[in-house]
């Protein structure tokens, strides 16, 4: 395996932009405190699947950062701080999620995540006696930060400064989001395979749960929508201009319309053009229908 690339000091400035999104208390460049955070919504879905395994509340926050009045009974925990950077990296939750910035070799031609802004890689750790998969996600720097970070006056005192470039942290965090989406729900899917269906080729099978955590991951990331009074908050990937004033029926129709486009091409990328259009409508049409079961 290779090694990874030297820390720059633009690798650091991105590892500030991956802190401020999943622990989130700076404003942007028009003196803005958003409440709107997607990574950390992503974030806060593993947080509660890791309290369901151990129930401890204090094992789900890396040092720096406070637990602040809470008990494991709490649905939403309340924290306080965020955890130091080193060189690049930042620990998410100990021993289940960091985060690493760092420049991607797109000239290695065996290197499959060339077109990538992100990735994920895991490793098995030994915690207390138990066997535990760790994620480590890795945000490809060279291709996420923006035009404004060089405009950010001196980038390398990103973490001392007090607000924060807003198109290059929403790039972030867009690919923050998306890949903690899909290690989690690559995870809810390992824990249901134990009920597999044997009448369903294994390909086509495989084809389906790979389009249905890009799906998910499209509605969190590329795709999210959410208005929170003034604030409105909206993925790369939802263009219309003000697409919060429109009728919720047209709202519904672009989102699903943006979430299926997004998803097509991530899953046409892995099983083809052909395969991947038709798996994503399938697992679509399918979801559709069991939305229109629960409520009637």
């Amino acid at each position: 395996m290779a090694e990874d690339p030297q820390v720059t000091p633009r690798d650091q400035a991105c590892a500030v932009f991956a802190r401020a999104a999943l622990f989130p208390w700076k404003v942007d460049w028009s003196k803005k405190h958003h409440s709107i955070h997607p990574a950390l919504q992503a974030l806060d879905l593993i947080r509660e699947d890791e309290l369901k395994k151990n129930g401890r509340v204090s094992t789900l926050f890396p040092r720096g950062v406070a637990v602040v009045g809470s008990t494991s009974n709490e649905k939403k925990v309340q924290w306080n701080g965020q955890p130091i950077i080193k060189e690049s990296s930042v620990e998410i939750i100990p021993n289940v999620l960091t985060v690493k910035c760092m420049e991607c070799d797109a000239g290695n031609k065996d290197n499959k995540t060339t077109t990538k802004t992100a990735f994920t890689r895991s490793k098995v750790v030994e915690e207390r006696g138990d066997t535990q998969l760790c994620h480590e996600i890795v945000l490809c720097t060279n291709r996420l930060l923006k035009k404004d970070y060089a405009k950010s006056k001196d980038p390398t005192l990103l973490e001392q400064r007090k607000d924060l470039p807003p198109q290059s942290l929403a790039a972030v965090e867009e690919a923050l989001t998306r890949e903690i989406i899909k290690i989690r729900e690559q995870s809810r899917q390992v824990k249901s395979d134990n009920n597999n269906d044997d009448s369903i080729p294994n390909k086509k099978k495989e084809c389906e749960k790979f389009a249905a955590i890009e799906i998910e991951a499209a509605r969190r990331a590329e795709c999210f929508y959410e208005k929170k009074g003034s604030e409105v908050r909206k993925g790369s990937c939802l263009k219309p201009i003000g697409f919060s004033w429109l009728p919720k029926a047209l709202q519904q129709n672009l989102l699903n319309r943006c979430v299926k486009a997004t998803a097509t091409k991530m899953t046409c990328r892995e099983f083809g053009k052909t395969e991947g259009t038709q798996c994503v409508a399938r697992v679509m049409e399918n979801t559709t229908l069991n939305d229109d079961n629960k409520q009637q």
